[in-house]
């Protein structure tokens, strides 16, 4: 590669160069200065050593030993990857998929170079382009693709790279596009973690948690997520202060939830939120309760949003009742796919409050909740086709649904059963039977609950199992529909990326094609 008004020297002085500055950088012999060790780096970068036009980039985008310079450092990152620099052409990859530098996200180019990457055995390039085919909904996951994401997977993962095994470890944890495994799920993690990857800590500190793949230990999940916290790692920071909820030590919990909320997650801003409201701790305070839950609620926390629906409907101390709140926040959550957010919206449309009556709308949210096996939503689904009502009358229908709740120990549904059974007619009219829900009504009511014992875990979506070296939950999201990209890399190769990413930047440079 040849830049306009560079002098060319032989390449061995670039490299040369590199390495003197490698000293100044680590502080090998030398007094560690990285203003010198990037003034010798830049040297060796105008001499055409890719390394260094590397390093030079990723100083320029963390202004160490120079000021910060986004474009600058974008600019040397693609001269570095338009010589094949493994590091560069897989950093590449990282910036089109993630967007947050002047270059704009593009799947289709993170893909390309990430392809490019694996081809040049870059293990972080090869776990990364398969993360990318098994987690992102832009791209087209045929079956093609996914096999060859595991096998690229399996492959980083055998050569011992941390994320690989970390990410695969997630994968058969959550029985995504394998069989599900628990043990070999902790195998992989232990092995991450033993590298000091401190995601893979954070996940076996949930294996602990929740006695998958090995025996329940709080103690031991106590320490992964204390060694992943102090790391950094802020789903670990909120795991441990969940856990030491758990155990009543309500003081660091508290401090744990409020570092983590403070730096990002919102699982801790529900936590915290429930810690207010239920008064853990002595910290009984609705109104700091409610302003953490809609904090996370802005942020699209669906346990949040339900659980601000509760208080609307049912109003708090301070806290009039609005059921028009309460029927905004059930909505969101519910089109979050929580199930007791849409049972309590079936209840609010049936009986028209703080909502126009609907008995289909009604079916309609009993019919969600119900398929994710809400024994309320079932219940209440079962009265619908029992007296036909937003719904076709079927008898066989309702009882179907009765012998689901009551399998799930609703006893309002099992008497129902009883009565049809002695009765042997479906007909009979509900007479005093009151609707189940989770909203205050005077008979059967189930609401959900922060059940608190030293062996209960509750809290379905506070624990954050993470595949990657980026925060990803578990908990359920509606994605943005979107029109998936056929990911086709040999429509346009990293090269002609590469030159045109830099021509857009306004740098003269030729590229030489191998």
């Amino acid at each position: 590669m040849l830049f306009s008004n560079a002098i060319v020297l032989d390449s061995d002085d670039g490299g040369d160069l590199a390495l003197n500055a490698d000293k100044h950088f680590f502080g090998h012999g030398v007094t560690q200065n990285y203003e010198a060790a990037f003034r010798l780096y830049m040297g060796s970068a105008r001499l055409n050593y890719s390394r260094a036009q590397y390093v030079v980039g990723t100083m320029f985008l963390a202004g160490l030993g120079t000021s910060k310079n986004e474009k600058e450092g974008v600019k040397w990152i693609l001269r570095a990857a338009a010589q094949s620099y493994p590091d560069a052409v897989n950093h590449v990859g990282l910036l089109y998929e993630s967007g947050d530098t002047i270059l704009e996200k593009d799947i289709l180019k993170a893909y390309s170079f990430f392809k490019r990457a694996m081809e040049l055995e870059h293990l972080d390039g090869m776990t990364n382009l398969a993360n990318l085919i098994l987690s992102n909904p832009d791209v087209d996951r045929t079956e093609d693709n996914v096999r060859d994401a595991l096998k690229t997977l399996r492959d980083a993962e055998e050569k011992g790279y941390a994320k690989a095994q970390n990410l695969l470890g997630h994968l058969y944890y959550t029985g995504s596009f394998v069989k599900r495994d628990y043990d070999k799920a902790v195998e992989l993690f232990r092995k991450s973690a033993e590298q000091g990857n401190v995601f893979a800590q954070n996940n076996l500190g949930i294996c602990y948690e929740e006695g998958h793949g090995v025996v329940k230990d709080y103690a031991t999940a106590t320490t992964y997520y204390d060694r992943s916290s102090k790391a950094g790692n802020v789903s670990a920071m909120n795991n441990l202060g969940y856990i030491k909820m758990l155990q009543r030590q309500f003081d660091q919990a508290k401090n744990l939830l409020h570092d983590a909320a403070d730096r990002g997650s919102v699982d801790a801003l529900y936590n915290l939120a429930t810690m207010y409201d239920r008064g853990f701790g002595d910290m009984a305070n609705i109104h700091l309760a409610v302003s953490y839950y809609t904090k996370a609620s802005d942020l699209n926390h669906s346990k949040a949003q339900k659980r601000l629906g509760d208080i609307y409907y049912s109003g708090a101390e301070g806290i009039p009742i609005d059921h028009g709140k309460a029927l905004q926040y059930y909505f969101s959550s519910a089109l979050q796919g929580n199930a007791d957010a849409q049972n309590n919206l079936g209840i609010m449309h049936e009986e028209g409050i703080g909502v126009e009556q609907s008995d289909e709308e009604a079916v309609r949210w009993y019919s969600d909740a119900a398929q994710q096996g809400h024994m309320d939503a079932c219940f209440n689904l079962a009265l619908m086709y029992e007296e036909g009502k937003g719904v076709e009358r079927s008898a066989m229908e309702a009882m179907d649904l009765y012998r689901v709740a009551a399998d799930k120990g609703h006893k309002a549904a099992l008497d129902r059963i009883m009565m049809v059974r002695q009765s042997q007619k479906l007909d009979n009219k509900k007479k005093d039977l009151m609707k189940s829900s989770t909203l205050h009504m005077p008979l059967y009511r189930s609401r959900s609950k922060v059940h608190f014992n030293d062996n209960d875990s509750e809290y379905s979506d506070v624990v954050v199992l993470e595949s990657s070296d980026s925060m990803i939950r578990l908990r359920s999201k509606t994605p943005t529909p979107s029109t998936p990209v056929i990911v086709s890399p040999k429509k346009t190769s990293p090269t002609d990326m590469v030159q045109s990413a830099l021509n857009a930047l306004g740098t003269s440079v030729e590229i030489k094609s191998s």
